[in-house]
């Protein structure tokens, strides 16, 4: 897969422009019937516009020669019968090209979202949002533009510039080569153009990126920033992209303003060649050209020279799509080639009843998160995971989740559940019975009740027991629509308790047959934190719960602790079991009474001090 400094790079490459080709020619495969029929109306559409001046040129022969050979209202219906055969075909160019090419956009967004909640977990992770929200936004509207009218100007440019030479070379013979010799400039420039806008567009792409991270760094921590007055300094940060997004665009401008006027001169030169070839010919003293040249002969050639000018202008804005189409395909790489989660066949109909893990390692780039995990889990037991920040538990608890495919382990013995082998399973069998609640509390921007019930239908008597389970019914009071209140992003209306336990009542009312809570009763009091594991074995006596925190308080009841180092387990067993050992446990265990301990000192240390200048305003 490409990093995303490699689809960053500035240049394409030989295998960017293959995957580019690859990937526009499997859309036209899959839509050929509108791309064909979209063809053959803007070939016909071109076909009738040169018309009307191949009539023009037997009007004025006629007039000239002060006979008709028909009524004038003949010329005349044949113009309004051409335009009208025009309009409707340059409808159906529209539908064919624009209107498919809207569905290749939705299609592509779809697939590569889809990739994303779907696909290698590790890589998945490795995204920036900024750039995401780019890729799914600006840089597939530019490969859909180049795919629709793209490809509508394309086909357009080259029937004119079919028909119109032609047409010019077979009525003025060899002195029409003169017309047409200005417009062989053209493919010299243009290779320098592509490598100066391929470089703008790149850049420009990274920059939007860069912007979006910003952006998004700046709605998490506005509050931080206000209070540090650090306002200015992250205005000027992103002052400074805008800056340099200006700058690229703007050089970007100029170079189709330059590339439009070479384009126009060349015209003009090409119209210049032919009044100069008119007036050789009505001059007496050069007879041998006017039968090349007749008066109606020089009305038809500026017509159709007209015709050519709007080719040679939709090359550079051909060009410039096809540019930024590349710069862009060039970046969607990073999704497309997001590897595919490996999932087997084997289905998981019951509980899940037993989790076996043996030879487990797992490394990320440059350090270590777990190496060789024996573990076990069966039905129904409470099971804690303890340690120092970075001792691997978030990891582990990732890996009981199934968030990481088998590739993504460095070395796996066994990983089994309910007996069945983990590469054979089907995944999402399994992960119907899991409820995983991360270290941040996930809360969306919805009601109370959405975040409970995602999905359609909700037993809101389920949700009223499960909110009672969490110990967070009573604090619906303090909101105006209840379960139906917004909590905002983030859940910013929430506390870090409500958040948290606001995440486990959606665990629950998943009713799973599998909890993992990571670090999930932080934030919690004694008492709401007892009553919210002892509520799991009520909702679901078989139910399975595996609980990483720092409070070990909260495991005197817990049937297995085990204790990492590194990635490593050093220890394992029951709450008095690992006491006994005075091993890495029991050092936690001593410092959190240690940190017990000085902080009610503390607070008995203040609360004497608050007494002292109470009795001394008493006094007073």
């Amino acid at each position: 897969m490409n990093n995303q400094n490699d689809l960053n790079a500035p240049v394409l490459t030989k295998d960017d422009k293959r995957f580019f080709r690859e990937l526009c020619f499997s859309y036209i495969k899959e839509y050929k019937r509108q791309f064909f029929f979209g063809t053959v109306a803007i070939t016909l559409i071109n076909a009738f516009d040169v018309l009307p001046p191949i009539i023009l040129k037997y009007v004025t022969d006629d007039l000239e020669s002060g006979t008709l050979r028909y009524p004038l209202i003949a010329y005349v219906l044949v113009i309004v019968v051409v335009y009208l055969c025009m309009g409707g075909l340059r409808f159906a160019w529209r539908y064919f090209f624009i209107i498919t090419s809207r569905r290749i956009e939705a299609k592509t967004r779809l697939d590569l979202f889809s990739k994303i909640l779907q696909g290698n977990y590790r890589e998945v992770c490795s995204l920036n949002p900024g750039t995401v929200v780019s890729l799914l936004g600006q840089d597939i509207d530019n490969f859909r533009m180049f795919l629709g009218p793209g490809v509508l100007v394309f086909f357009d440019m080259l029937t004119y510039l079919i028909y119109v030479p032609l047409m010019v070379l077979y009525i003025l013979g060899a002195p029409g080569l003169i017309l047409l010799l200005p417009f062989l400039f053209i493919p010299f420039v243009m290779p320098a153009y592509e490598r100066v806008m391929s470089r703008l567009y790149t850049d420009s792409s990274k920059i939007l990126a860069k912007m979006s991270d910003n952006v998004y760094e700046n709605s998490i921590g506005i509050k931080i920033f206000r209070v540090l007055s650090l306002i200015e300094i992250r205005r000027s940060k992103f002052g400074g992209l805008v800056d340099e997004l200006y700058g690229r665009r703007m050089t970007s401008a100029k170079v189709d303003i330059w590339l439009d006027t070479f384009i126009s001169v060349l015209s003009f030169f090409s119209m210049a060649a032919m009044l100069l070839l008119a007036y050789f010919a009505l001059n007496p003293t050069h007879t041998h050209l006017s039968a090349f040249v007749a008066i109606g002969t020089v009305v038809m050639v500026m017509k159709l020279l007209e015709k050519i000018i709007w080719p040679m202008m939709a090359f550079a804005y051909l060009a410039n799509m096809l540019e930024r189409a590349r710069a862009s395909v060039k970046r969607l790489r990073i999704l497309y080639e997001i590897k595919a989660f490996k999932n087997g066949t084997t289905p998981i109909t019951s509980k899940l009843t037993s989790i076996e893990l043996k030879g487990v390692s797992f490394q990320y780039d440059q350090s270590w998160g777990l190496s060789s995990i024996d573990l076990q889990v069966k039905r129904g037991e409470k099971i804690a995971l303890v340690g120092d920040v970075g001792s691997g538990k978030s990891t582990l608890l990732r890996v009981l989740a199934t968030l990481y495919g088998p590739d993504d382990f460095t070395q796996m013995e066994a990983f089994k559940i309910n007996g069945v082998d983990f590469e054979q399973l089907d995944l999402r069998t399994v992960r119907d019975k899991i409820a995983y609640v991360p270290q941040e509390a996930i809360v969306f921007n919805n009601t109370i009740l959405k975040n409970i019930v995602p999905g359609p239908h909700p037993n809101l008597d389920e949700v009223h027991q499960v909110l009672e389970m969490v110990n967070l019914l009573e604090d619906l009071q303090q909101f105006p629509e209840g379960i139906n209140t917004m909590v905002g992003e983030k859940g910013v209306t929430l506390s870090g308790g409500q958040k948290q336990r606001l995440a486990m009542a959606r665990s629950f009312y998943a009713k799973s047959s599998l909890y993992l809570w990571d670090d999930a009763i932080s934030a919690l009091d004694l008492k709401t934190e007892q009553k919210v594991v002892s509520s799991i074995q009520k909702l679901n006596e078989d139910a399975i719960l595996v609980l990483a925190t720092h409070r070990l308080s909260a495991l005197i009841d817990f049937d297995r602790i085990y204790v990492l180092v590194s990635g490593e387990i050093v220890e394992s067993g029951t709450y008095s079991e690992l006491l006994d050992l005075e091993g890495e446990f029991y050092r936690l265990y001593l410092f959190q009474e240690k940190t017990m301990a000085l902080s009610l000192y503390r607070q008995q240390e203040q609360a004497k001090l608050l007494q002292g200048k109470a009795k001394e305003y008493a006094s007073e």
